[in-house]
């Protein structure tokens, strides 16, 4: 008999985590599992849409900010119901406030496992509130999943579980997914860039912690060194933070480098960027596995990262990118000058290293497996 799982998440805007959860949901062995799909948003800010070809019982509630009281409260209430009326054998929730809600309105039915999945450096994308929270609901996990090895210590230390019962799973990406969109040259066509243009992607979130504005400050330094001409910066993103996204703009036109960047809106079809892309760049303060990281990998493009978003140590220095201190925009810039200085050769091989990375290390193949000897070991109670 097939298990029902009920998947919890805030929402589904474009985002390494929301991307990770409707991949799980695709590559789930239906013979065994049914998944349900809570979400607390909408459904127009799905982005995702594929989702509801390979989860056909979404549940969005509408909860159009689960931040404020309100929206906490309508949350919380849409939880509880669904784990009534679904009855699911296993509550896996994702990120921050599915997290939150999952653990605390399941309660109700305390003999169902929950597993929670956190992303990222734990200490530094939770906030106090959060990791309180965890002193209090800690208990209620069957199990937590991570993406870095660093969040088991450093969730162990600050939250109420037990080492054993966190687990560590890396992202993963579909690699078949970008296999066609590999010819550069055809790529830049497509988006209207000079062929001989060195371009340099930045697709993330508009958002402090994505630092955005370091790699603006990099491309100023090599208009100010007058390196610059080659160059083409295309950025593409939800908007998030409408107050930093209005920064980054005023930022380009102030500093007259609108010539050679783009503050592009999100796209749905990133691979076309990475594609053109000869470089990505990634300037986070924090990062677990990005899978924008992965996404660049699968279409040959190196990446240069900012040494907190390489936590997980995937780029190495000359083999699949180059890491620069964190937010050291003149180490950016220097670094991006030896990327366009490459010799044919040395661009073509670590393009091969980063394609040949993603297929043999993050395969789907692999990692659902992972996730379901994870909820068979929960179901039988271990």
């Amino acid at each position: 008999m097939k298990k029902k799982i009920l998947y919890i998440v805030g929402g589904l805007c474009q985002g390494g985590g929301e991307r990770q959860l409707c991949e799980l949901i695709s590559h789930l062995d239906r013979r065994l599992y049914d998944p349900v799909l809570l979400i607390y948003t909408n459904e127009r800010k799905i982005f995702y849409k594929e989702i509801f070809e390979s989860c056909p019982n979404v549940i969005a509630c509408g909860a159009t900010d689960h931040s404020d009281l309100t929206g906490a409260a309508l949350a919380f209430k849409w939880t509880t119901k669904t784990i009534l009326d679904e009855r699911p054998d296993i509550v896996h929730s994702f990120m921050h406030f599915g997290n939150f809600f999952a653990r605390a309105a399941s309660l109700i039915s305390p003999k169902t496992p929950v597993i929670t999945t956190i992303f990222g450096n734990f200490d530094l994308v939770h906030s106090p509130l959060f990791r309180k929270a965890e002193l209090i609901l800690g208990g209620r996990n069957t199990f937590v999943t991570v993406d870095l090895p660093e969040s088991k210590k450093q969730l162990a230390r600050t939250g109420r579980v037990r080492p054993e019962k966190i687990i560590f799973i890396p992202t993963a990406l579909d690699a078949s997914r970008f296999e066609s969109l590999r010819e550069k040259t055809a790529a830049k066509n497509k988006l209207g860039l000079p062929e001989e243009s060195f371009v340099v992607s930045c697709v993330a979130r508009y958002s402090p912690v994505k630092n955005q504005l370091c790699t603006l400050r990099a491309a100023r330094e090599l208009k100010r060194l007058g390196r610059h001409e080659s160059f083409r910066f295309i950025f593409a993103g939800d908007t998030g933070d409408t107050t930093y996204h209005n920064t980054l703009t005023s930022f380009v036109m102030e500093e007259h480098i609108e010539d050679i960047v783009n503050i592009g809106p999100v796209v749905e079809d990133v691979g076309a960027i990475f594609a053109a892309s000869d470089f990505s760049v990634l300037s986070s303060h924090s990062e677990g596995i990005p899978n924008v990281l992965l996404e660049s990998f699968a279409c040959g493009a190196p990446v240069v990262i900012s040494s907190t978003a390489n936590s997980a140590g995937l780029v190495e220095s000359g083999k699949t990118g180059f890491v620069f201190k964190d937010d050291d925009h003149l180490e950016l810039a220097e670094k991006l000058l030896t990327c366009a200085n490459l010799g044919d050769a040395e661009r073509r091989n670590m393009s091969d290293e980063c394609k040949r990375k993603v297929v043999n290390e993050f395969s789907w193949s692999e990692i659902i497996k992972k996730y379901q000897e994870l909820y068979e070991i929960a179901l039988s109670g271990r």
